[in-house]
């Protein structure tokens, strides 16, 4: 899985847009991604597979990892800093869309305050670690699952059986 980081100034620009939209009473969804954070929509879509992904919320970048040195660069040394660790990208993608409404909505009740600060108090409002994994995801973590009943009819039982699609293969690496 790539990195889906945006750089802090990058972030805040992007911050301002969804302010913006609040300011005019529009969905905030209808805000448009940053490039990579299109990529990272995508991936949530298309990548089913269980993995350690960290969230950062508050740091030199923000966004979406699976690569622990990308998400300890992100936030080393920065004060203020806010992390959390997600079983599956989707349930990733929950959070930091929980995060974008925390934003918005902070924003909408202190409309003064600069977005560093909107950050600041925003960051009151996210999850507790122990509290991540009740985290119900917004996209299914599996993709769509095929019921298989087999009718045997010389028997009174039928057998149901779940199949669902395999992650794809990794390439193997190189030693």
């Amino acid at each position: 899985m790539p990195s889906y980081h945006l750089i802090e100034p990058l972030w805040h620009a992007h911050c301002r847009e969804i302010f913006r939209a609040r300011d005019r009473h529009e969905d905030i969804r209808t805000v448009p991604l940053p490039h990579i954070f299109q990529l990272f929509e995508t991936a949530c879509r298309e990548n089913f597979w269980g993995s350690k992904v960290w969230v950062t919320f508050v740091g030199r970048s923000v966004g979406v990892t699976d690569k622990y040195g990308t998400a300890f660069e992100a936030v080393v040394g920065y004060s203020g800093q806010h992390q959390l660790k997600a079983r599956t990208i989707q349930q990733a993608h929950t959070l930091w869309y929980h995060w974008i409404g925390h934003i918005a909505d902070v924003h909408e009740e202190h409309p003064t305050l600069s977005t560093a600060e909107v950050l600041k108090v925003a960051r009151l409002r996210l999850p507790l670690r122990d509290a991540v994994k009740d985290i119900v995801p917004i996209l299914p973590e599996l993709p769509g699952i095929e019921v298989v009943v087999d009718e045997d009819t010389d028997s009174t039982a039928s057998t149901i059986s779940f199949m669902a699609p395999l992650p794809p293969a990794q390439e193997p690496r190189a030693t």
